[in-house]
């Protein structure tokens, strides 16, 4: 993998190389897809090719936080995560979107499944 230079603004480091091969490996297995063209993604103003990216990471990454949190700046990160949906069919979907968001972003949705029972 080549080097990786970026502005000021990127979040992107050197020591993050292997934790981008591995969500590469992970989330996008049946696709050509090069650490340089994610970082056109991530800084581009499509949104709906980082709609993609990001629905590709939360389906199929081991650490769906850390990857997000390595891509993308919170700004779109919010809005990624509070416009996410997924069919019903894919119900686990829903619990992990609710789980980064109260680990991203603070919040605090309670979801009955997921909170502790008292024995």
């Amino acid at each position: 993998m080549r080097d990786v230079s970026l502005s000021k603004n990127n979040k992107w480091v050197m020591d993050n190389k292997q934790r981008l091969k591995r969500m590469i490996k992970e989330c996008f297995w049946d696709y050509c897809i090069s650490p340089e063209k994610i970082q056109c993604i991530v800084t581009g103003k499509d949104f709906r090719l980082k709609k993609k990216l990001f629905r590709k990471i939360i389906q199929s990454s081991s650490d769906c936080a850390g990857d997000l949190t390595l891509l993308f700046f919170r700004d779109d990160l919010e809005q990624l995560l509070n416009e996410a949906h997924f069919p019903e069919f894919y119900g686990y979907m829903e619990k992990r979107l609710i789980v980064l968001q109260n680990i991203l972003l603070n919040k605090k949705i309670k979801e009955r499944h997921l909170e502790w029972k008292k024995m």
